[in-house]
């Protein structure tokens, strides 16, 4: 039901396993949430957001995910005033 209303938004990084560091910009995909063209501004909110949150080497995988959901549900309702179901995906990539 709430993937038909709200849609959702997949986060996805790629952290080095030695250091924990970002490889590359995370990647963002949306379903049934905004348009593209029409989200450009929210997107790339979303994805410095991310990007903020990734950069935290401290953090296990598990606390990141944990905390990317958390602070992009956020984000996304602020801008928004929609809940998309939020998934993040952290991939080591050596």
């Amino acid at each position: 039901e709430v993937l038909g209303r709200d849609g959702f938004v997949i986060a996805i990084l790629h952290r080095d396993p030695d250091t924990g560091e970002l490889i590359e910009q995370p990647e963002i995909i949306t379903k049934g949430f905004i348009h593209p063209e029409d989200g450009e501004d929210i997107l790339s909110g979303a994805t410095e957001v991310v990007m903020r949150l990734g950069s935290d080497t401290s953090l296990s995988d598990k606390a990141l995910q944990d905390r990317i959901k958390e602070k992009l549900s956020e984000y996304v309702y602020h801008e928004t005033k929609r809940r998309p179901m939020i998934f993040a995906l952290v991939n080591e990539v050596p």
